[in-house]
């Protein structure tokens, strides 16, 4: 008799190769996943430039922006800070009655409208929706937050001033305002909304009030505070008194660092600047930001001496305006 060799996968083989099968399908899976999150973002982060693009605009022919459909009142003191709800056929009317928008847009996944806030000057807005990749994340935020676990809000804004002015009779409220984004709009208060740690932000876990009842409705704790509610009062009295004193002019910069010293948002480039400015540049810093965001022809008149390595190019708009007096120094220069 003639021995026959047989051939077969040893068990160990067995286990390799099923082992081998299982990492490639998970793989797989997880780039197919991650490549879906990268979709529904994308048209997250279109649509919102969509808007933006339309809102300028409407703005260069009108001077303001339009409306959100059915806003509801943020106050403070029982003034509107800003008016809030969502892009939908009402804002679209204002912008032409449907020239821009065939279709309102939604999210992708939720069908949420997405969020839409106005400042009562109507001169600023916010827009906000979620954004769920990492990819997206961590190439639209700073290091500092690229860690984020996902869902985050994403906000697309011409509002990067964290101050606001608020009229009340015949004076001027003006407050430490890093947001117009509110999670929870049965709230209507403003410090109350801040207390109740209810102001989202970019790159939040805090997700704004049209996403509330979706799929991406989040529980996370907060537990600090994105403004320190004790400071949220800058200032209150007249404009002329902003104009005309220097005093009152330094005790608005240093009530906005204490607003914004040890809170969720004290990373932001544009409130570092703020923070760690040296108390010779604190007039310049505080005149540039009355004239930017408060009063917008406020004369410039103090001037400013930083090392230029110190500055930081991607925010040098907030802190610098060309045609105010600026004085250069170079510690490390030949």
């Amino acid at each position: 008799m003639k021995n026959k060799n047989k051939k077969a996968f040893t068990l160990i083989e067995l286990i390799v190769v099923v082992t081998i099968l299982v990492i490639l399908s998970t793989v797989a899976f997880i780039s197919l996943q991650n490549y879906t999150k990268y979709s529904r973002d994308a048209v997250r982060v279109n649509n919102l430039k969509t808007i933006e693009s339309v809102f300028n605009i409407y703005q260069a022919t009108e001077s303001s922006f339009p409306e959100p459909t059915n806003p509801i009142d943020i106050t403070y003191s029982w003034e509107v800070v800003w008016k809030q709800w969502i892009f939908w056929k009402d804002t679209r009317r204002l912008l032409g009655n449907g020239l821009w928008f065939s279709e309102i847009p939604l999210d992708p996944v939720t069908k949420s409208n997405y969020s839409y806030s106005l400042l009562n000057t109507k001169n600023k807005y916010q827009l906000a929706s979620v954004v769920e990749s990492s990819y997206v994340l961590n190439n639209l935020t700073t290091n500092t937050y690229a860690d984020l676990a996902y869902v985050k809000t994403k906000i697309i804004w011409n509002n990067d001033c964290n101050i606001i002015k608020v009229q009340k009779w015949n004076y001027y409220n003006i407050l430490a305002v890093p947001s117009l984004i509110s999670s929870d709009l049965s709230e209507t208060d403003l410090e109350e909304i801040i207390n109740t740690k209810k102001l989202t932000y970019k790159w939040s876990s805090i997700l704004p009030d049209s996403y509330k009842w979706s799929s991406y409705s989040t529980d996370d704790e907060v537990i600090w505070n994105i403004v320190n509610i004790d400071e949220l009062l800058l200032f209150s009295w007249s404009l002329d008194e902003v104009r005309n004193s220097e005093d009152a002019q330094i005790d608005i910069i240093n009530n906005l660092q204490k607003a914004y010293s040890w809170t969720l948002v004290e990373n932001y480039s544009s409130i570092q600047n703020i923070l760690n400015i040296s108390d010779e540049n604190k007039l310049y810093i505080s005149q540039t930001l009355i004239k930017k965001c408060l009063i917008s022809n406020f004369k410039v008149t103090a001037s400013i001496n930083i090392d230029i390595v110190d500055i930081n190019t991607e925010n040098i708009n907030i802190l610098f305006d060309s045609n105010n007096p600026v004085n250069y120094s170079c510690s490390s220069c030949n």
